[in-house]
Formats: C-alpha cells, structure tokens, sequence
C-alpha cells in the first residue's frame, strides 16, 4: 500500500484538519490524564492491617513534650489515621483537656514550627481510652514525599503506644523517624493510615463519555464547516458575563473568602481556650446575664447567650458571627471608595470593587475572625461606616454608628480624637451630639440591665480593662517603646504609661492646630487620611497596645492605597508587620518587636510626611477656588 505524499501534504495544508487532530488530542489527554488525576477516590478497604504484634512502649505527652512521626506518602491523598492513645491519669478530664493532632509538610523535630497542612483538635473525652480511634484526614499528599504527624496534649497528660519492635515501619515506611520532646527515639509511633486510590466508577466512565462525545461533535463541526466558530450558546455566555461581570467577580471573591475562612474553622486559639470558652460555658449555665462573665461588653454578652440557645458549636459561632462583620467592612470600605471617588472617575466601580476585594482577602482580617475567633472587625466595620456617614454629613447618624462601635470594643475610643478633630476644625456639629455615644451603649445594654445590672455596667466594664496588665507598657504590639526592649513590663509603667499619653496627646494636638491653621476641610480622602494618621498615632504612643489594636488604621491604610496608589509602599508594610506579630501569637513564629518597631516607625514618618503633602496641596486648592 502506497502513501501518497502530495495529497498528505494538500490535506494538512487545509487547516480544518490540524484543528480536527489538535481536538482529538486534548480529548485523548484529558481521558487518559487529567481525569484520573484530578478524579474520583474510593477509600482503601480497612483490611486490619493495624499492628497487633510486637514489643511496645509509653510515652506521656503534654504541651511541651509532642510526639512527631514522620512518614512516606504511598499514594496521592491521605483519608485517615488512627491511634492508640490511653489516658492512665486518675485525674478527672475537663472540656479543657484535648489533643491535637497536627499533619506537617516535610520533617519536623519539635514541638512548634513546620508547615501545617492541616490540625485537629479533639476532647479527650471524645477518644476511646485505650482504644483505636479513626481521624479523618481526606487530603492530597505529594506521592513519595515525607511527611510529619505532630501529636501534643493541653491541660492532660496522656500516654502514647510506641511500637519498639518495628512493626509500623510497612505503613510509615523505612526511612520513618520518630521524635519525642525534638529527641529521635528508636521505633515508631503505634499508628495506622488508610489511602484513598483513584478508582474506575461509573462517574468516571460518565464524564470520559461526555469529553469524548463533546471532542466528536466538535470535530464533526470543524470537518463540516472548515472552522470552529464559536457557537450560540458560547456567544450568550460571554455576553452575559461581559454584562455582569462585576456582580461575578463580587460572588466569586466572597465565595473564597468565605472558603479560605472556613478552612481555619477548628483552628483553636489561646484566647479561645482561656477565655471565649470559658464564657460561653458560664454563660449557659447561668441561663442569663445576670452575672457578669469575663470582660466583655453586655452586647457581646448578648450574642454570647443567644448562641447557647441554638446548640451550635462555640468555636463555630464565635467565628461565624465575626465574619459576618468581616462581610460588613468589607462592604463599608467599599461603599466609602465608591461616595469619595469623583463620578468621572473611570475607574470609579474598579476601584470600589479592589477595596471589597482586599479588604475581605486581607490575611490580618482573615486570621482575626476565622483563625483567632476575635471581634475587632465588628467596631472596625462600625468604624468604617462612621466615616462613610461623615463623608455624607450624616452627623447624627454617625454619632449612632460610632457609638454602636463603642458598645462592642473599647478600642473604639482611638477614633474619638480624629471625631473630636472634625468638630473642632469644621464646627460641622455641636457638641451636645456626643451624648449620643453613652445613650446608644446603654440602649445595646438593656438586655444585661433587664437581667439586674447597673447603669454604669457599660462603662465600668472598660474601666476594669484597664487594671489587668498593671506592668506592661506593650502587649506583642511594635509600638515606639518597644525600641528600648523587648519586654516592656516594669513596677515605673505607671510613670511611663502617663509620659506616653502626654506624648500621644501633644502630637494630636499639633495635628489639630496645623489643620486648624491650614483651614482644611476634611472630606474625601483628607478625612480618611487624618482619620489613618490620628489612630496611627494612639495606637503607635499610647500604652498596653495589643497587636490586634492596629485594625483600624491598617483598613485605612488599603482605603488610602486604593484611592492614591502612591500610599501602597506604606500600606503593604503597615500590613506586613501586623502580620508578623500576628503570627508570633497564633503560630508562635520568632519574631523580633525591636526590629519591627524601628519598621513601624519609619512608617509612621512617612505617613505624617505623606499627610503634610496631602495638606498641603488640599490648601492650595482651597486657595485657587476662593
């Protein structure tokens, strides 16, 4: 049989065919491929391959004494483990006591550090004592890579089996090691993994079919016509999404953000487990709020006994209710970009979609809500809002909104000189309008005052905070005296404590009479900016600043960033240094304050030289239309 190359060579010149072969390619590899790749898993039958043979000892774990098994992936995703764990203490467990079980990329020695792929944390009284127990895993591993499961005990001491004779090594692999307290210690951990294997069903078999009739229609279009025109129903879609793509790129940012969030859901913080927990128990047994439990306000109080009532779990609850309001600043950052920038501006939807999109993918408001379970985003979001109502000249409103954000945080207080500042420097509104702060956290209080509290609960609740860290001029904050020392707790902080409000309060006041003198009116991004570089300042100066306190003006900073691209050098590192303190507390990651306090700053210089600028040029445009 022949081959006639001319005619090969005039078929292949027409370019319907290379298309038809080019379609018929992709569809080959995404059958043979992708779709075993990324497809369906079946789960190993658990065929009682756990060990039941061989020498073994027990090892006691705490908080700093964990156990690290390293293993060898065999296939592509992990589904599960089980332990052998036994608690030998005659103590009684409390709903303090839980272990948590830590699953680590590479090799990992001790107690803290390594990159966490994924932790659990479990009751003590959930696990059968001295019985296997399954934790389900289901997670994509790197096939042959070594990995490290990381066991550590809070508030119990409980033994772990360790298998002496080798009789692990075929499911953690030969090249395992075992550490306890970062000391390598011979044998493995009495432990068993199941895997989930990619598997031919009938799922599988269904979409391979779909490709394959989708790849032949497309290749019968393209033989027909001589070309693979884009069709009807494609035409539709783009159009549709060329008309709403901004209503998309909103649904699809929430969606991750509220996916990233709900990863860090079982994530249980040190806050969590001495305070937030703790309440929530007090709190419903009580039944009420006619105790006074922890240091709260009486409206997160409220919450706290509306979310005994439903059942849902604490850890959850708490989460969910500070990502609602993460939504919330999400959505006021965006509206006040959008009332601010000019309606000639261009970019004027872009813009107010960046602030949405930042603000609600910032990793400090992420780990706030959904790692740590805190509630700074409920005053900030509250916050936010003030300012849009102060943009808008809605004074009276905005004195409701600021003293809803008084109720739930007393961190609030750090925009009152920047509200003070508007009153004196526009004479917008009178004086008497801060009466609605207290007469707003009285009405959020009726609840805690129908149940028996006082008048004066509200406000003496903030004055308790202040006497709880009587010796310590920082808390994890980079603040300015953090330069002298890394540990700012001495019995003279009552000296220095009122040396740094003098200092906070003299750079305030010097702020005040420069705008005063510059006759600045204080709207648009001027607002934003001195509404940044006055909380900047308390936050910088003023004492017992925790890493947390900072959310206000760093939210400003991206609004800034956002509305003049030339303030992103200062946001980025604004935002940078949060996170590193961040991290020291929820990951406890080596972190130096000196360091970053010299960081901090810098960025406070260039930010009030950033804002004389602004000034500035807000003056001479005043000039020129007078």
């Amino acid at each position: 049989m022949s081959i006639n190359i001319n005619n090969l060579k005039k078929r292949f010149k027409n370019k319907k065919y290379f298309k038809a072969l080019l379609i018929a390619l992709i569809a080959l590899i995404a059958v043979i491929y992708i779709l075993p790749v990324a497809g369906i898993y079946t789960i190993e039958q658990d065929n009682e391959k756990r060990p039941e043979t061989g020498d073994y000892t027990l090892c006691e774990i705490s908080e700093g004494n964990a156990v690290c098994q390293t293993f060898t992936a065999k296939t592509r995703r992990l589904y599960s483990m089980y332990f052998y764990i036994l608690n030998l203490s005659d103590e009684a467990l409390s709903d303090t006591s839980y272990i948590k079980i830590q699953l680590l990329k590479g090799s990992v020695e001790s107690s803290k550090g390594g990159h966490v792929i994924e932790s659990h944390t479990i009751l003590m009284s959930d696990i059968p004592n001295g019985e296997w127990f399954e934790e389900i895993y289901n997670r994509s591993l790197a096939k042959g890579n070594t990995y490290t499961v990381r066991i550590t005990a809070y508030n119990c001491s409980p033994s772990i089996l360790i298998s002496v004779s080798g009789s692990t090594l075929d499911i953690v692999g030969e090249a395992s090691m075992l550490y306890v307290d970062s000391e390598e210690v011979t044998g493995s951990l009495y432990m068993d993994m199941r895997y989930a294997v990619p598997a031919s069903s009938g799922i599988r078999l269904l979409v391979c079919a779909l490709v394959l009739i989708i790849a032949s229609l497309s290749i019968y279009r393209v033989l027909a016509s001589g070309s693979c025109s884009i069709s009807k129903p494609e035409t539709y879609l783009i159009d549709f999404i060329s008309k709403y793509h901004l209503i998309i790129l909103y649904a699809v940012v929430a969606i991750m953000a509220f996916a990233a969030r709900l990863c860090m859901f079982d994530d249980i913080s040190g806050d969590y487990m001495e305070c937030y927990g703790p309440w929530y128990d007090e709190i419903k047994a009580n039944g009420n709020l006619s105790g006074l439990v922890g240091d709260y306000t009486l409206p997160y109080q409220t919450f706290v006994l509306l979310m005994s009532k439903t059942g849902i779990n604490p850890l959850y609850g708490y989460k969910l209710f500070s990502v609602f309001f993460d939504y919330l600043l999400a959505i006021g950052s965006a509206l006040l970009v959008y009332t601010i920038t000019s309606q000639e501006d261009h970019y004027q939807k872009y813009k107010t979609f960046a602030a949405f999109s930042i603000v609600l993918l910032s990793p400090l408001v992420t780990l706030n809500s959904a790692s740590w379970a805190q509630c700074d985003a409920i005053y900030t979001s509250f916050i936010v809002l003030c300012l849009l109502c102060l943009e808008k000249r809605h004074y009276l409103l905005m004195f409701v909104i600021y003293g809803l954000a008084f109720s739930f945080k007393q961190q609030a207080i750090l925009l009152l000189p920047f509200i003070f500042l508007v009153w004196f420097v526009t004479r917008a509104f009178s004086l008497l309008y801060f009466a609605i702060i207290p007469l707003v956290m009285e009405i959020t209080a009726i609840p805690g005052l129908l149940a028996g509290h006082s008048l004066e609960t509200p406000f003496s609740i903030y004055l308790d905070q202040q006497a709880e860290f009587p010796n310590s001029m920082t808390l994890n904050y980079p603040g300015f005296f953090s330069l002298l020392a890394e540990d700012m707790s001495t019995s003279n902080v009552p000296f220095f404590k009122t040396w740094q409000i003098l200092i906070t309060a003299t750079l305030l006041l010097i702020l005040c009479a420069f705008l005063f003198l510059k006759k600045v009116k204080l709207t648009g991004k001027l607002m934003v900016i001195c509404a940044f570089i006055t909380t900047y300042t308390c936050v910088l100066f003023l004492p017992v600043m925790h890493e947390r306190y900072g959310m206000i003006y760093e939210i400003l900073a991206i609004i800034i960033m956002i509305l003049d691209i030339k303030f992103a050098p200062i946001t980025i590192t604004l935002n940078w240094i949060a996170l590193c303190v961040y991290c020291k507390y929820l990951f406890a990651l080596p972190v130096n304050l000196p360091h970053l306090a010299i960081v901090n700053t810098i960025c406070y210089l260039a930010s009030l030289y950033y804002t004389y600028k602004s000034i500035e040029v807000n003056s001479k445009t005043e000039q020129v239309y007078q």
